[in-house]
């Protein structure tokens, strides 16, 4: 028999045989002389599949499989590219033909087919965990993770995920080795961020990764020390408030206990400062606990709150007030301090803090300093009527202070 193949004899089984028979012709033949037949391949399987297109049926959707087999077996990078996602074959035949012929450019085209659409990791991942090619690390992998349920509920019986293919469905939970490899993946989504529906952010995935890591968190699978650090750590990242959001009920849901939290609290501190107000909301109801408990220094407390005075959460500069409040009660040296924090909060515009802030400010009277005591004058004239009176009643009542002119 010639070593060069012809395309009548490549069309022949394609219209004849099954894609068995496809692999077995095609896998006489070197990659030189494959690559020959790929035109003739290319060309059957487009025009199979736009029979089905015309006529969808399941028959006519597995008609262009012997051809797919042909295309992966025979094509380039670019030319099985411009297949589109459609020369994917189900996972049976997908594992045999790249068992079978290796192709260089698996890895390129796996990453490629990622890249332009991430749900398509429920088709491909078949390849990496059977070893047939590497393992993808790209944002657009995580993001494929992230959105696809069948890894959600990895790993459970697999008769739960598809009925069948019974032996590629084993593949998904196979070894310890590989079930570590997913898990390592799983704390990417910690890092990476998300874009549209491949967010943590979107409808309810977030809710249900969060579960999700509370089950894998109970069996051991992911360390709760490590959780608590990973979402504490993703709060400091370029994550958008819905995402982060995520994070924090994530770190509420693993129900931290007092010395867990003490142990984190420069970091909860320091998220005080966070740009979304969502996380400085989340910061300073941590810090509240943590210094119910393990009372923290009052002059890091007070420094650390400074951007909670001006956050727009009501409750968020109530809460700031209240514990400022606190750490001047227990240290009266921090008193000026507290105040140039605390001043800020007149320029509220929820109802509440305006008041709440100048209630306390008239109790510290002695203690502005002179940058503080310019907040309140040029705040004043913004003021209310009834707070205009008492702001007034109060900078005549601080040392150096006069009564501020009102336009």
């Amino acid at each position: 028999m010639t070593r060069t193949p012809t395309p009548e004899q490549l069309k022949k089984v394609i219209r004849e045989g099954s894609p068995a028979d496809s692999i077995a012709f095609l896998a006489q033949y070197d990659v030189a002389a494959r690559r020959l037949l790929s035109d003739v391949a290319v060309a059957l399987f487009t025009e199979d599949l736009e029979a089905y297109f015309k006529s969808p049926s399941r028959a006519a959707l597995h008609k262009p499989d012997a051809a797919r087999a042909a295309v992966l077996a025979t094509g380039s990078l670019e030319q099985v590219i411009a297949c589109d996602w459609h020369v994917i074959p189900d996972p049976e035949l997908l594992i045999e033909v790249f068992d079978t012929f290796q192709p260089a450019w698996t890895n390129a085209w796996v990453q490629h087919v990622l890249d332009e659409n991430p749900y398509m990791i429920r088709h491909l991942h078949w390849l990496w965990d059977a070893d047939l090619c590497k393992r993808p690390s790209s944002v657009s992998f995580i993001h494929g993770l992230l959105a696809t349920h069948v890894f959600l509920h990895w790993p459970v019986e697999t008769s739960a995920l598809r009925a069948k293919p019974a032996r590629s469905d084993q593949r998904l939970v196979t070894t310890p080795a590989k079930q570590a490899e997913l898990i390592n993946d799983f704390w990417r989504f910690f890092e990476v961020k998300g874009r549209g529906e491949f967010s943590l952010g979107y409808l309810d995935l977030g809710s249900a990764w969060r579960a999700r890591f509370i089950e894998l968190c109970d069996n051991g699978q992911m360390p709760r020390d490590r959780l608590l650090d990973a979402s504490l750590a993703a709060l400091t990242r370029d994550f958008n408030q819905a995402e982060t959001r995520c994070f924090a009920r994530l770190y509420w849901d693993l129900e931290p206990t007092a010395e867990e939290q003490h142990a984190r609290c420069d970091r909860l501190l320091a998220l005080i400062g966070a740009e979304l107000p969502s996380t400085v909301s989340f910061a300073v109801k941590a810090v509240k606990q943590v210094n119910k408990d393990y009372p923290v220094p009052a002059a890091n407390l007070i420094e650390a709150l400074k951007p909670a005075f001006v956050s727009p959460g009501k409750g968020t500069v109530i809460e700031a007030i209240r514990l400022a409040k606190d750490a001047v009660k227990r240290s009266p040296d921090t008193r000026m301090a507290a105040i140039d924090g605390i001043v800020q909060g007149l320029q509220h515009k929820s109802k509440g803090v305006p008041e709440a802030s100048l209630a306390i400010l008239e109790t510290w009277s002695t203690d502005f300093s002179s940058e503080a005591l310019q907040k309140l004058r040029d705040t004043v004239s913004a003021l209310p009527p009834t707070l205009r009176a008492r702001a007034q009643a109060l900078c005549s009542t601080i040392p150096g202070g006069t009564d501020p002119s009102i336009r």
